[in-house]
């Protein structure tokens, strides 16, 4: 759940916040699940995205995104990247 390239993750708006990708990451586990992830996959601006032409299609699969993100247990690392 993770992109090197923050701008990347705005090019590629379609395949990153796929429903089918999230859901792949989150139902193969028996017992448990962690998913990795820098915060910054699930905190999601839309002011930010509302120019990008994909955008209104893809409303629902960034909604999916942060329903999960609200929902989920969150284990924080002390970790500051200046540059994400």
């Amino acid at each position: 759940m993770a992109n090197s390239n923050p701008l990347e993750a705005k090019v590629r708006l379609e395949f990153f916040y796929s429903p089918n990708r999230l859901n792949v990451a989150i139902t193969r586990a028996m017992k448990r699940c962690i998913v990795i992830a820098n915060y910054k996959v699930f905190d999601i601006i839309d002011e930010e995205l509302s120019e990008l032409p994909d955008y209104h299609s893809l409303k629902d699969s960034l909604q999916v995104f942060k329903d999960y993100f609200e929902l989920s247990s969150k284990i924080e690392e002390d970790v500051v990247d200046e540059e994400w």
